[in-house]
């Protein structure tokens, strides 16, 4: 019980992730608000989760942690969404920009998370890499947009999906390398 309190955030990330990825699969361009309304709610619910572990953490480690400037952020954007989500459509092809910057800052991420693991010695850094090359190709595919509106949307699923699984495959690997 004590690995999932601290793995909350991802678990629920993770799982958000799946859902929207089966959303966009199915039923695209009419997903979006749908979507944008479910991550509102996601963001509020994570604004309160940082905000009260900010109070319930140690003043040395909320400070560096910084959970009270990320609750409040996250809790802003997250009633933007609730009370704009009209906007998503609007700004379809504008998302997809962001999400494709998302996916390849993500990409990035993950190679160091890789190199890390092989300078600590851990084991599975292969997964991570390959995750990596798969998110960087995925941002590349979105970024460069070589479908029709729904079915970049679509690949745009079948990519949150992909996210999803490996997230989920690291984060239980992490808990068993732990164990």
């Amino acid at each position: 019980m004590n690995w999932f309190k601290e793995n909350s955030v991802a678990v629920f990330t993770n799982i958000f992730e799946l859902l929207a990825g089966v959303l966009l699969l199915i039923n695209p361009l009419e997903s979006a608000v749908k979507i944008v309304t479910a991550f509102g709610v996601f963001l509020v619910l994570l604004g309160i989760t940082c905000i009260v572990r900010y109070f319930k953490s140690f003043p040395q480690r909320a400070a560096v942690e910084q959970t009270m400037a990320k609750g409040l952020i996250a809790f802003l954007l997250g009633g933007f969404c609730l009370l704009n989500y009209s906007w998503s459509t609007s700004f379809l092809s504008e998302l997809k920009f962001f999400y494709g910057i998302a996916v390849l800052f993500l990409g990035i991420s993950r190679i160091q998370i890789g190199c890390d693991m092989i300078r600590m010695k851990k084991e599975r850094w292969r997964l991570t890499f390959l995750s990596a090359a798969v998110a960087l190709l995925c941002a590349a595919v979105i970024l460069w947009n070589p479908f029709t509106s729904a079915t970049l949307w679509r690949f745009v699923g079948v990519s949150l999906i992909i996210a999803a699984v490996f997230d989920f495959i690291a984060l239980f690997a992490a808990k068993n390398t732990r164990a």
